[in-house]
């Protein structure tokens, strides 16, 4: 036993020691160190013109098979070193362009994201990389496409902006316009984890499971938006493309408008299916819809075009306004970091996570409005369990030569109730207004608490004996008992679900978190 719990401790010990090990070389291979983060973190050179600067980043959207989950925890630490990288050179160059650049340089350093050192292979197990940076207050736009051997494909786009007179340069062209910049050999963007990519992506081919090859071929798109102190909007996106791709394909990334957007408005980068990002200009779509609101919410537009536009296809996006407010989406799980007021987050958004947690009140009562959809289902076919039954009383009583009293009254209020009871529910699900679904719900709870009396008081009329004989008589005595006993434990259910339900609407008012969010999963 002994034994056995030194050699647990020691594995633990050995576990945490190559954490650490992995973090270091993480750092050391994308330039930043942890003392640099200790000194930025401590500076006291912030001024009231720091307070409007912020800086998103992402690690690219889809499936996490790529990344073994091990390694997620380095891959938080990876994206909180990127973000403190982007975030030191924006406040020593005050250049949101400069700080873009940085940024997914260090991305592009980094093996575990899919560009640069991480890039993906294509079909011929070839690397061929793409990138786009966009100065948002000059217009100005670099892009390439089909790199092999530059080491930072996001630095030979800024190239392009600064110095060359076209803004698409692609293959041999664009490496020989950029030949000062560091090149690596092939073998330097050879990775264990891609290769291994590849080669499941090409089983799956051969087994014929596209749906799961489709999800393996978006992975880890690089990005980032930055606004400066002078108000100043840049972004860029850097990729290594789809896992087995066609030779000479060209994504969205290195498209304008597509991946990769900047005016004096926003900043947008993208990540997912590029194929679809190309043919809807989504990047591009993000700024026009900015444009066109009178009050708009850039959190709200990215959401829009993600859940709407994007619908049933992998995406995720990032964007920044000309404000400092940032908008962060998608529609699966996405590699996320971001600067704003001070505070670094480095994190794997969840959409469902990201729904509850990082929506705004209104989201999140919708969020929870439509986690009742399995409970007022089941309560409803409770409810038209016990109409049924009292329409059979009602049937077998109605070919008796006496008739009993009050049983008409009895069905018809049942009928009614369960009406009411559909349509209260509907208006309920139906409400868009924050005011309106609070009241249909208070409705709604207090309706609930009344049919159920309706239906197992009124309904049955066990307070008056002729109803009571007329039930042992017809010999549904039996199953009318058993949908009491239902009722009743049905009630005290419902009771508690109401006041648990207000109770983290009250929560989410407050802006706190649901702290008994994990208890309606099963609704």
């Amino acid at each position: 036993m002994r034994r056995r719990r030194r050699l647990t401790n020691f594995l633990k010990q050995l576990k945490t020691i190559m954490l650490h090990a992995s973090h270091l070389a993480i750092s050391k291979q994308i330039g930043s160190s942890i003392q640099a983060v200790k000194s930025l973190l401590q500076m006291k050179c912030f001024d009231d013109s720091f307070n409007n600067i912020a800086l998103a980043i992402h690690g690219g959207a889809g499936s996490m098979a790529a990344i073994p989950p091990e390694l997620l925890d380095t891959v938080k630490f990876s994206l909180f070193l990127v973000v403190v990288t982007g975030l030191e050179t924006l406040i020593q160059t005050r250049n949101s362009l400069e700080a873009t650049e940085r940024a997914v340089q260090a991305l592009e350093d980094c093996f575990l994201f899919n560009a640069g050192k991480g890039s993906v292979h294509n079909c011929d197990g070839e690397h061929e990389m793409e990138a786009t940076i966009m100065d948002g207050s000059t217009g100005r736009v670099g892009c390439v496409a089909g790199i092999r051997s530059l080491k930072n494909p996001v630095s030979a786009s800024r190239k392009i902006l600064e110095n060359c007179r076209h803004i698409y340069l692609y293959g041999d062209g664009a490496e020989e316009f950029c030949s000062e910049l560091e090149r690596k050999s092939p073998s330097y963007f050879n990775t264990h984890i891609r290769y291994k990519a590849l080669e499941k992506v090409r089983q799956n081919i051969d087994q014929g499971a596209s749906s799961n090859t489709a999800m393996l071929r978006h992975q880890q798109t690089v990005g980032a938006v930055v606004i400066d102190q002078e108000g100043r909007l840049a972004a860029a996106t850097s990729t290594g493309g789809t896992v087995n791709k066609m030779r000479g394909r060209i994504g969205d990334s290195s498209v304008v408008g597509a991946g990769t957007f900047a005016d004096k408005n926003v900043a947008v980068s993208t990540t997912g299916h590029g194929e679809e990002f190309l043919r809807r200009a989504i990047a591009a779509r993000v700024a026009c819809q900015y444009e066109f609101f009178s009050n708009p919410d850039i959190s709200q537009i990215c959401k829009n075009i993600v859940n709407i536009d994007m619908k049933d296809k992998l995406a995720g996006l990032i964007a920044v306004d000309k404000n400092g407010n940032i908008g962060a989406e998608t529609n699966a799980k996405m590699f996320y970091g971001s600067y704003k007021n001070g505070v670094i987050t480095a994190d794997i958004i969840d959409r469902l996570k990201m729904a509850i947690f990082e929506m705004n009140y209104k989201e999140k009562l919708n969020v929870l409005v439509h986690n009742f959809s399995t409970h007022t289902a089941f309560q409803a076919l409770l409810y038209f369990i016990g109409w049924i039954v009292l329409l059979l009383i009602y049937l077998i009583d109605s070919s008796e030569e006496a008739k009993l009293e009050n049983l008409d009254r009895d069905f018809v209020i049942a009928t009614v109730t369960l009406l009411a009871y559909t349509l209260l529910t509907t208006c309920a699900s139906c409400a868009k207004k924050t005011w309106s679904i609070f009241v249909a719900y208070l409705f709604y709870f207090v309706f609930t608490i009344l049919a159920i009396f309706a239906l197992g008081i009124l309904s049955f009329g066990l307070a008056v004996d002729d109803h009571w004989e007329a039930s042992k008589s017809t010999g549904i005595f039996v199953l009318v008992l058993i949908y009491i006993v239902i009722l009743t434990f049905y009630l005290v259910y419902t009771i508690f679900l109401c006041f648990q339900v207000l109770f983290s609407m009250w929560q989410v008012k407050q802006g706190r978190r649901l702290t008994s969010y994990k208890r309606f999963s099963f609704y």
